[in-house]
């Protein structure tokens, strides 16, 4: 029964018959993954491989660029190979085989054994990459970032694609159907240069047959930016600028819980700029080059009190930008994401900000949420939990009595917009859609709130929805930025 599992976990990845011959491995870039992408329990993590000679030897840098990556030796037989490295609790062994432009074969720790995946990127060119990087239109509603990180990461605004590009030849690259998972590809994207070399275009293909060619748009500009909180600390952060000189229309972004950096606005600090709005992402109190604690004087985090603070942090962030004369002062807006919800209505109830969009926001009492995503196991992906329906079902008679955000929802003047996902597994959406309603009808708040039914916490189409899952997932739920980008148009934000 053990050999059928594994031939079983190994199905998405067999190969097609064996290339003639092994090309040279210390060429280019090997990239790809483990794990199990389908099945009840799906999951997926990246890995790259760069091999090269030491000697007689045959190493490998696993993870290269990392802060720390791997230097391990590689036994090579043919067209086999294997090599180990310490993992957290035994050590890690990988058995590998070149076929079809790949290396092909399983990772195995402890008594975990997950299929491997390594394409050959035999043209990979960081300073070619770099400079594909940028945002692309398409047409006025759909545009197309593309990001380098260690590959180039595309996120399709109007399809709500998500993928790492994988190099396949001059200028081009494709993608798998999940975040990082290389094959089958999905998607094939070329760039067009000029005369000078100079990146000007793209064309995205999808396997289904839908064709889309977008033209560069400006360079968006990115510079240091600090403020004093009302404690007189130091926060420091990125400010993204879109083309011109303004004064440009402005968002603060709203990081969730925990110890979050400037790197925490992700794709949205591209999609707002490139919609004409400067934004402001931060290291949080205590993090990064911010000043600080992150904890509360009691050593508390991620309560009531420190929401409190987060949100004087806030107001702080949006009287520093309209104290700035490229920035529009009236058009100053929060976004942001999960416990963003609780903070966003804290730090707007006093009328300085313009407009609220949040993501999967936290609004009902935190009770709530910490009952819910317990049941709902958020921090799983697997068939044999709860489902979601029956979570809430288990939820009919809890009762929290802990701190009732209500008043400050209720006291938000200004426009808002509530995206939730009905695959959340770590705040109850449907709650906080019902509360969210109930005060925009008696206090006739403008509050515009959606549910999308397949999106789960970070607004990707799930099917399970848990957070091991949501490392892999490809898509955004392709209405997301669209309806960002109509509602913002319908309350007239933007550019003058």
């Amino acid at each position: 029964m053990m050999h059928l599992k594994l031939l079983l976990l190994l199905a998405p990845f067999a190969a097609a018959p064996q290339d003639a011959e092994m090309p040279d491995l210390t060429a280019g870039l090997w990239s790809g993954g483990y794990g199990v992408p389908d099945g009840d329990e799906p999951r997926w993590s990246s890995m790259y491989a760069r091999f090269e000679r030491d000697g007689e030897e045959l190493v490998a840098d696993l993870n290269p660029g990392r802060a720390e990556p791997l230097r391990v030796e590689v036994a090579l037989d043919g067209d086999e190979l294997s090599f180990a490295h310490p993992g957290e609790e035994r050590d890690v062994k990988y058995s590998l085989r070149y076929a079809d432009g790949a290396l092909r074969g399983t990772r195995r720790e402890g008594r975990e054994t997950e299929p491997v995946l390594l394409v050959h990127e035999p043209l990979f060119d960081d300073a070619k990459l770099a400079s594909c990087a940028g945002v692309y239109g398409v047409d006025d509603e759909h545009r197309i970032s593309v990001v380098k990180s260690k590959h180039l990461i595309l996120t399709d605004f109007g399809r709500g694609h998500h993928r790492v590009l994988y190099v396949t030849g001059e200028d081009e690259l494709s993608a798998g159907p999940a975040f990082a998972l290389p094959e089958p590809s999905e998607l094939t994207v070329a760039f067009e240069r000029d005369e000078a070399g100079e990146v000007v275009g793209l064309t995205l293909r999808e396997a289904a047959g839908a064709t889309f060619r977008a033209k560069r748009r400006p360079d968006l500009r990115t510079e240091p930016f600090a403020f004093q909180t009302a404690d007189d600390l130091t926060i420091r952060g990125t400010l993204t600028l879109p083309a011109g000189d303004g004064p440009h229309p402005a968002v603060v972004w709203v990081h969730g819980s925990g110890r979050a950096s400037r790197a925490g606005g992700g794709v949205w600090a591209q999609f707002f700029p490139d919609r004409g709005f400067a934004f402001l992402a931060v290291d949080k109190r205590g993090v990064g080059e911010s000043d600080g604690k992150y904890e509360m004087p009691d050593g508390g985090h991620d309560n009531v009190p420190h929401m409190m603070r987060r949100a004087r942090d806030v107001r702080s962030a949006v009287a520093a930008l309209k104290a700035r004369d490229d920035v529009d002062g009236e058009e100053v807006g929060l976004s942001g994401i999960s416990q963003a919800g609780w903070v966003i209505p804290l730090a707007a109830e006093h009328g300085e900000v313009a407009f609220c969009i949040t993501l999967s926001g936290g609004a009902t009492r935190i009770g709530y949420e910490s009952r819910f995503s317990k049941l709902a196991a958020e921090n799983e992906s697997s068939a044999k939990n709860r489902t979601i329906d029956e979570a809430y079902a288990a939820m009919e008679d809890f009762r929290p009595r802990d701190y009732d955000f209500r008043k400050h929802f209720a006291a938000v003047s200004c426009p808002a917009l509530w995206l939730y996902g009905d695959r959340d597994r770590s705040n109850p959406s449907r709650l906080c859609v019902e509360l969210i309603e109930a005060i925009a009808r008696e206090g006739g708040n403008d509050f515009t709130v959606k549910l999308f039914p397949t999106a789960n916490h970070g607004l990707k189409v799930a099917r399970l929805g848990g957070a091991r899952e949501s490392a892999m997932l490809g898509r955004y739920e392709p209405e997301l930025f669209v309806t960002a980008v109509r509602w913002l148009k319908e309350k007239s934000f933007g550019p003058r």
